[in-house]
């Protein structure tokens, strides 16, 4: 224990010098920018501890659980950043995020849109579930500018007796902000008991689920001028659009999911097994401002009453979900399935109920040791009726992990309801009957270990794509195309790491203003003194934005939109150290470097300011038996 008590020493030494460089009049750079797409698992080497966790999507895919190495996101505390492809964001750690790189969604069946938040929520997909002999706890803690400024995040995992298991996952986002009313809090809870047939038969999961986003919004600063004032450093004087407005989600589900295996067990590579799903949703997306006529100019049209505005969807949803799941010898894998869905939505002034049912397939097909078909179909019934996702994947394997990735998928699925019918204040204040869209998208990856890169390409066509303008969702009548490249590379040089993504993309129309080119990168230096029993990377990461037109996020909708004027091009970056000793990781982050060379305020949405430079400190431990 003493190296570990001399590294928090050193740490708290540097916290002493550093803030000193913090706390000179500046004004401002971005810290936060989001993403939600993973472009591929960094291979940080063998691990000392290795255990497994899942997804409900396949529970035979287990994943590594790997803590007692240095990740390059470990020092990347924000969901919305904690990936190569990051985010917009309101300027706010856990703010509302829009994907930088164009991310087509296919929803299946209805859609309560509202995804604002995605990056912050926890459901049935995100979830881990671990297979542990020993207990684990993995802890992580991170403040900033105060005890109101915090991410935690924690999973714990057990194993009891006779084959049952616990997982549970915990995270949680405070933030106050450094402007006037931007508090909010994000939490995330998951509880899982999973009980595993000794014999291999059978697995049952009763999961139970709580997601909550909630979030005060100030609408951006009323003037950008008043941030280059006499007093405007004090950033909470700063005036802004809103005071009193608030918006919440929460999600909550319950589901209880078995698997039945005819086979012998889950290791035989052929037989049957039936997988059966129940699941119960409720939720809601609540915006309300008591003081709404103190800014009649933000809110314009969308004021219909001086006594304030609010803005409710409630919903509860009952999924069932049979399936049939085969396996045969040679390793050829098919299923089929039902998915029925019903949904119970609350306007408060109207209830409206929805019947989704889909007919479901999958396929896949090894043609040898080197390539692999996959497919995967979706087709609606019920109030989805004409809606499908059809996909076909491809990976061919050309040996010492060269290879090729193809997909091409075909869709069509509904709008969001929030887009074609609104409800404000109990009065129906749009309704449309926007017709759905239909599009493609093939994507292709190579593929390249000893380069240690991977060059992607994706096309995505469709007509009838919503966006908004004048913060009013709107159908293109052209057909939409967007274009996209991306290439990750990582070069090292003895203990001197560079990684890359550099992404291009390019539209027929750019609908919502996303800029053409993308660089992120982090270079860090790995050192192990103590005989390597202290672990240290130390480098800067960070990204350059292209220029784009301005984009607006409506908080009342939750929804960003078209803007008037453009934004430059706008680079970012962070100074960061971090360590681990054994179980025991710590980080430091001198966030905004920028705002060492120019005192100058960015913003990437809107109004809405990025935070000044800031130093961030973070720990991460995890407790095995």
């Amino acid at each position: 224990m003493g190296l570990i008590y001399r590294v928090i020493i050193f740490i708290a030494g540097m916290t002493l010098v550093i803030p000193a460089l913090a706390q000179r009049p500046s004004t401002v750079r971005p810290r936060d920018i989001p993403g939600m797409d993973t472009l591929l698992k960094i291979n940080q080497g063998p691990d000392s501890v290795i255990l497994d966790y899942f997804y409900f999507d396949d529970i035979t895919d287990r994943t590594p659980f790997a803590d007692t190495t240095l990740d390059i996101f470990f020092p990347m505390y924000d969901p919305s950043r904690k990936t190569w492809k990051e985010s917009f964001n309101l300027g706010n750690t856990g703010s509302a995020a829009f994907p930088i790189i164009y991310d087509k969604q296919v929803p299946i069946g209805t859609n309560y849109g509202f995804d604002a938040y995605r990056p912050y929520r926890m459901d049935e997909h995100t979830f881990r579930f671990y297979d542990v002999n020993v207990p684990l706890l993995n802890f992580y803690f991170t403040p900033v500018g105060g005890q109101q400024n915090f991410v935690i995040r924690t999973d714990f995992a057990r194993s009891f007796k006779d084959g049952i298991k616990m997982s549970i996952n915990y995270d949680r986002i405070n933030q106050e902000g450094f402007y006037m009313s931007q508090d909010l809090k994000h939490t995330n809870f998951g509880l899982s008991i999973w009980y595993h047939d000794p014999k291999d038969k059978q697995d049952l999961f009763v999961t139970f689920i709580n997601s909550v986003q909630s979030e005060n919004h100030n609408g951006g600063v009323e003037d950008r001028q008043d941030l280059t004032e006499q007093f405007g450093r004090v950033r909470q004087s700063i005036n802004t659009n809103l005071t009193q407005a608030e918006s919440r989600f929460q999600h909550r589900s319950y589901i209880i999911q078995h698997h039945y295996r005819l086979q012998d067990s889950l290791r035989n590579n052929k037989g049957i097994e039936l997988i059966s799903r129940l699941k119960l949703q409720n939720g809601y997306y609540k915006y309300a401002d008591s003081r709404a006529s103190a800014s009649s100019n933000y809110y314009g049209s969308f004021l219909i009453d001086d006594r304030g505005l609010r803005n409710f969807l409630g919903y509860t949803q009952i999924q069932l979900k049979p399936e049939l799941k085969g396996k045969l010898q040679n390793g050829i894998s098919g299923q089929v399935g039902i998915d029925y869905r019903l949904h119970r939505l609350n306007y408060e002034a109207e209830k409206e109920t929805r019947n989704d049912l889909f007919l479901t397939a999958k396929a896949a097909i090894p043609l040898g040791s080197k390539l692999v078909l996959d497919g995967n179909a979706w087709i609606g019934l019920g109030s989805s009726t004409g809606d499908f996702l059809i996909s076909g994947d491809t990976r061919v394997s050309l040996g010492n992990n060269f290879g090729i990735n193809g997909s091409v998928s075909f869709y069509r699925h509904q709008h969001p309801i929030q887009a074609q019918k609104l409800y404000l204040n109990e009065s129906l204040y749009w309704e449309y009957n926007f017709e759905k869209p239909f599009g493609s998208r093939i994507r292709g990856e190579i593929i390249i270990p000893f380069l240690n890169s991977k060059l992607g390409f994706q096309q995505v066509l469709e007509n009838n794509p919503l966006y908004y303008r004048d913060r009013t969702p709107t159908l293109s009548s052209d057909i939409f195309s967007a274009s996209q490249a991306d290439l990750y590379f990582k070069i090292s040089i003895w203990n001197i790491h560079l990684e890359n993504l550099i992404a291009y993309q390019t539209f027929n129309n750019n609908l919502f203003h996303l800029p053409n080119v993308y660089y992120k990168f982090n270079t860090y230096w790995h050192y192990e003194p103590f005989g390597g029993k202290l672990k240290l990377n130390i480098g800067v990461d960070g990204k350059l934005i292209g220029p784009y037109d301005r984009i607006e996020f409506f908080p009342l909708l939750s929804t960003f939109s078209q803007g008037e004027g453009r934004s430059l091009y706008e680079p970012f970056g962070d100074l960061y150290m971090s360590g681990q000793i054994n179980s025991f990781r710590f980080f430091v982050r001198y966030e905004n470097l920028g705002d060492l060379a120019q005192e100058r305020l960015y913003f990437q949405i809107g109004d809405y300011p990025q935070f000044d430079r800031k130093i961030r400190l973070g720990i991460g431990w995890h407790f095995v038996n």
